[in-house]
């Protein structure tokens, strides 16, 4: 559980905010136009 268990965690922790941030715009962008359609 050293090095390799350490490698991992760096790649995790590098990957994920790409992945939430990838997320919350898709998030975003549901919801402005959810809004939009709703106001017509």
């Amino acid at each position: 559980l050293g090095h390799d268990y350490e490698e991992m965690t760096r790649q995790y922790v590098d990957f994920m905010p790409k992945k939430i941030e990838k997320a919350n715009e898709e998030y975003f962008k549901k919801a402005a136009w959810q809004v939009v359609s709703e106001r017509g």
